[in-house]
Formats: C-alpha cells, sequence, structure tokens
C-alpha cells in the first residue's frame, strides 16, 4: 500500500507486541508519514477520536495492537488494506480485522501478511 502522499488511505497495521508497535511507530515518524496510533494504553476517549479520524479519512494509517483488539475488540470503520506486520498469537484475530473492511470496500481491499520462514508453525 502507499504509506503517505497520494494513496487513498484506510491503511490498518496490526502489530502484535508493543515492541513491534514501537518499532512500526518510530519507522512511520521517521518516514513522515501521518499516522494514528491505538494500543492498549489509548485512553478510551482518545481511541474514539483516532477510530473516528481515520473512518472520515483525516489520516491514512491506523497503528492498532493486538493487546488493544484483545481486551477492547474495537469496530474500526474505513478500512481498506490490512498489513499484518507480524501474524497475531490467536488466529482469529485475522478473520476479524478482515471481517471489518466495509462490503463496499470489499472488491478493492488487500491484506498483506508479513512473516519469515520462522512463522511456518504459526501459518500452518
Amino acid at each position: 500500500p502507499a504509506w503517505g502522499g497520494g494513496g487513498s488511505g484506510g491503511i490498518l497495521v496490526f502489530v502484535r507486541s508493543y515492541f513491534e508497535f514501537v518499532r512500526v511507530r518510530n519507522l512511520l515518524e521517521d518516514r513522515l508519514v501521518p499516522y494514528l496510533a491505538l494500543s492498549e494504553y489509548t485512553e478510551r476517549s482518545g481511541a474514539d477520536r483516532c477510530r473516528s479520524a481515520f473512518m472520515k479519512g483525516k489520516v491514512k494509517v491506523l497503528l492498532y495492537s493486538e493487546r488493544a483488539h484483545f481486551y477492547h475488540r474495537y469496530r474500526i470503520r474505513g478500512i481498506r488494506d490490512v498489513v499484518f506486520y507480524s501474524l497475531p498469537d490467536h488466529s482469529n484475530y485475522v478473520k476479524e480485522l478482515i471481517d471489518m473492511v466495509g462490503a463496499e470496500r470489499a472488491a478493492s481491499a488487500t491484506a498483506t501478511v508479513l512473516f519469515v520462514k520462522y512463522d511456518a508453525l504459526a501459518l500452518a
């Protein structure tokens, strides 16, 4: 997906651990990509603002942690592309996040999973 500039937005980047969350957050900041972050430490009001801005297209990238999904199960609208930076610990999260892509966007939506050969057991 196109991270910044002329892309259409709606990119949800899902990370498994807080270590990866910080790594991706720093990468987005270094590349000057406008993004919002939603983690387990985000206050409820802040999470609502993030989800609203992402849905309205004010920001193109939403960084989302697995622990935030585990504890809160936020319903995130406006997703066009889902990027799994790492495979989730709970395999049903893949289906849950892909199901958040609206029916009107399903034909053009993409899901990208980044993995290495050591993730082969988790993929099976």
